[in-house]
């Protein structure tokens, strides 16, 4: 196996993906009519990195770098499953005092097992501006609302970030989807459901695969 460990976090969320421009303002008015309990704004400034024979695309595996104010996070998400967009991602964090990708840091922590040593370069950089708004949808459920605004850069080339996603903080899937389809009622925006993450869409961008139509000049 190319990763052994324990202790790694599963991530749970359901992505939404806006084609036009997302208006900040409408969709704050509608989430007020929901029982919000925190709302946020941050820059994240993400880098993810492989070796130069691509052992960790090869093992269906990213290795990002986040930057959050003064804050820097190594992750490696492993391969996991999309069903009817719900993302399911199990995942290793582990805190960094700069943005040098510490691979040693994250295996000792968790005790992985990789089968590279080999030097990591940048492939592609994904930076946003992120909103959230938490959301007490039932006694018993909390539900993450964020919205991403920004870009995926290969270089020059850059690829439009415009997301909506639904994460799972506490509870089950029922309230879960019963929330985003009440959000859904109340807005109007041109959305569709969409399984593809920023990494994919950024890995395809590094291999010249991506959509033509979406690619700009940086």
């Amino acid at each position: 196996k190319a990763i052994k460990g324990y202790d790694s976090s599963t991530e749970r969320e359901y992505k939404l993906y806006t084609v036009e421009n997302i208006q900040i303002e409408q969709f704050a008015s509608i989430l007020a009519q929901f029982n919000v309990i925190a709302h946020q704004k941050a820059f994240l400034a993400n880098t993810y990195y492989d070796t130069a024979d691509g052992y960790f695309t090869r093992h269906k595996m990213g290795l990002r770098v986040r930057q959050k104010d003064k804050d820097y996070t190594l992750t490696l998400k492993t391969d996991g499953k999309v069903s009817g967009g719900l993302h399911v991602r199990p995942e290793y964090n582990v805190a960094l005092p700069n943005a040098e990708p510490n691979l040693a840091a994250l295996t000792e922590h968790y005790e992985l097992s990789l089968e590279t040593d080999a030097p990591l370069n940048v492939i592609f950089s994904t930076d946003f501006e992120r909103q959230t708004w938490l959301i007490q949808a039932a006694p018993t459920s909390q539900i993450e609302v964020a919205v991403d605004l920004g870009n995926v850069i290969v270089g020059e080339k850059q690829q439009t970030i415009s997301e909506i996603e639904f994460e799972i903080k506490k509870g089950g899937l029922a309230p879960f989807f019963a929330f985003v389809a009440d959000f859904l009622n109340h807005y109007q925006g041109n959305v569709h459901f969409y399984s593809m993450s920023k990494a994919k869409r950024g890995y395809q961008l590094a291999q010249g695969t991506a959509p033509k139509s979406t690619v700009q000049s940086g």
